[in-house]
């Protein structure tokens, strides 16, 4: 498994609001204007944000037409290439940029990051490993060298890479995640489960976080402290049936039958139509011989599926056996005379 690359995204002040012909290819300006290309480059960078990398390219374009070496510009466009996909393309933007300023760190990471996704593991570590030449406190180089010694499996120098990143900022959840997932991948649960818990206090919102990690619990049987974990997770994302359903599993594997009923319970109003929910619901209530809970939960899924024959066969079945269990308690009738 291979842990997470990050781009370093160059950013520049914010600038005004887009013009109107901001899909129009911008004019050949042979004038530098430099304020106007900072407007232009702030423009993309506003697009950028909102996700809109295509158009912002075509900003950062005009601010170039304005600058020819604004290094900054020339970055954006490679990542927004990048996040397009057009890794090649991107590259050789970044490349144009090199030939301006050979000296800067972030150019490399970018780059790095472009070869890591055309899977170009080995390739990548020639910038990244010029970026750590420039900049060896730049935490982002140590988090994509990481990724490409990963994919290499060259495991121990993505740890190294890890650690020194951690050394950097000890602060940065995603360090740890990263770290948490080679850990996972080598075969190491207990040590990514307390990498991902530092994770967790880093970052205590990240539901899909508290989730991974929950995962990881109980394949190591520690399901009490996996159903934990959700109900954590679920307080940040209530409407959230996949954590409900997740929840319902692990305390039924930690033995906690009445609270894996109510989870169980939760689902079904969160997402009707989890016939799961309803048989393993269904399954718990019979179990600890609560016969009638398992019909009501077997009866409001025969209403979901009308035609479903497997479902009035288990009601049958069930209506059975609470009759047969009621007759049995009966009190015995005295003979009459």
């Amino acid at each position: 498994m291979s842990i997470a690359c990050l781009a370093l995204l160059a950013l520049l002040s914010v600038g005004s609001d887009t013009d109107p012909a901001l899909h129009q290819s911008a004019p050949p300006i042979r004038q530098r204007d430099p304020a106007r290309a900072v407007l232009y480059q702030g423009r993309g960078v506003d697009l950028v944000s909102a996700g809109k990398y295509a158009v912002a390219i075509d900003q950062f374009r005009r601010a170039l037409a304005f600058d020819p070496g604004n290094v900054s510009a020339l970055v954006n466009i490679g990542y927004c290439l990048d996040r397009l996909g057009q890794f090649e393309a991107a590259i050789e933007e970044l490349k144009r940029a090199e030939s301006f300023d050979p000296n800067n760190a972030m150019i490399f990471v970018n780059m790095g990051n472009s070869l890591i996704n055309l899977k170009r593991y080995e390739d990548a570590l020639e910038p990244l490993n010029r970026a750590i030449d420039l900049d060896a406190s730049n935490q982002l180089v140590r988090l994509n060298l990481a990724a490409a010694y990963s994919n290499l499996d060259r495991r121990d120098d993505a740890i190294a890479e890890l650690t020194k990143a951690a050394d950097i900022n000890p602060k940065n959840p995603m360090v740890f995640i990263n770290w948490a997932m080679l850990l996972s991948a080598a075969g190491k649960e207990e040590d990514a489960v307390e990498k991902y818990q530092r994770a967790v206090e880093l970052d205590p919102k990240n539901a899909q976080l508290l989730f991974t990690m929950a995962v990881l619990q109980s394949k190591l049987g520690r399901h009490k402290d996996a159903a934990a974990a959700i109900e954590q997770a679920l307080a940040i994302d209530p409407k959230n049936a996949l954590l409900a359903f997740n929840l319902a599993v692990a305390l039924s594997a930690a033995g906690e039958t009445e609270r894996a009923i109510e989870a169980y319970d939760r689902v079904i109003v969160l997402d009707p139509k989890n016939m799961t929910a309803y048989y393993n619901c269904a399954a718990l209530c019979e179990k600890s011989g609560n016969l009638d809970g398992a019909i009501t939960r077997i009866g409001a899924a025969a209403k979901v599926e009308p035609d479903n024959t497997m479902l009035r066969d288990i009601l049958v079945r069930l209506k059975q056996a609470r009759d047969k269990a009621q007759a049995a308690s009966l009190p015995a009738q005295q003979p009459t005379y």
